[in-house]
């Protein structure tokens, strides 16, 4: 079974051409739509159009693949809207296939993103670090080792 037979998943149907979008990019391995519900202008998800669930069960050819889409993505983006910056994060939970959020910050325009985004700066800024510094070597070291 092709992975992209998965009817139970919206991007799948979506890539299969089953539902509709608007889509903005499209090569072999992956698709670019407009969300359908936007935090700005320019709200992109990028799919691989292979089912994978989470972004950390990608293998490295595919999350290259992704992520030269996003990037592709990314400067037309950039040349279609006076641009700040754009921010991105990988989700598979709401919809279980990754799926990379490019969000734009469109100059002189406020979104719900940059809210949520300045209220986890907020948060991450004051909050007291759980892990002492020994911990924090430890779990350093065990990731290098791993």
């Amino acid at each position: 079974m092709d992975d992209r037979d998965n009817n139970k998943c919206i991007f799948c149907r979506i890539i299969n051409g089953e539902l509709p979008c608007r889509k903005v990019y499209e090569d072999d391995d992956v698709i670019g739509i407009l969300d359908i519900n936007p935090f700005s202008k320019g709200h992109v998800l990028v799919i691989p159009k292979k089912h994978v669930v989470w972004f950390h069960e990608m293998d490295e050819e595919l999350t290259s693949k992704v992520f030269i889409a996003v990037n592709r993505i990314c400067q037309k983006i950039k040349r279609a809207y006076d641009v700040e910056y754009i921010d991105l994060f990988a989700r598979g939970m709401r919809i279980p296939h990754v799926h990379i959020f490019i969000i734009p910050k469109i100059r002189n325009e406020r979104n719900v993103f940059d809210m949520f985004v300045d209220l986890f700066s907020y948060v991450q800024e004051n909050i007291k670090n759980p892990f002492s510094n020994e911990e924090m070597d430890k779990i350093a070291e065990r990731i290098r080792n791993a």
